[in-house]
């Protein structure tokens, strides 16, 4: 399975969406129990910033370090 997240980061409550789109993600990863997913993190600002590729990160705890 290949689970995608996408949010945005601008705007002056930036840093605060920010950290809860960051811990909702990491809340999600952790409440799967699939094996074998792949997980995609991007982020839209002024320009797109991929976090973390499909396939970068085999286990989820070096994910969720990622985007912590």
């Amino acid at each position: 399975m290949d689970i995608a997240f996408a949010f945005g980061a601008s705007g002056p409550e930036a840093d605060a969406v920010f950290k809860k789109e960051k811990e909702m993600i990491n809340i999600f990863i952790d409440s799967l129990k699939v094996h074998d997913t792949q997980y995609g993190v991007i982020e839209y600002s002024s320009e797109a910033r991929v976090h973390a590729a499909f396939g970068q990160f085999s286990r989820k705890e070096r994910l969720k370090a990622q985007v912590t």
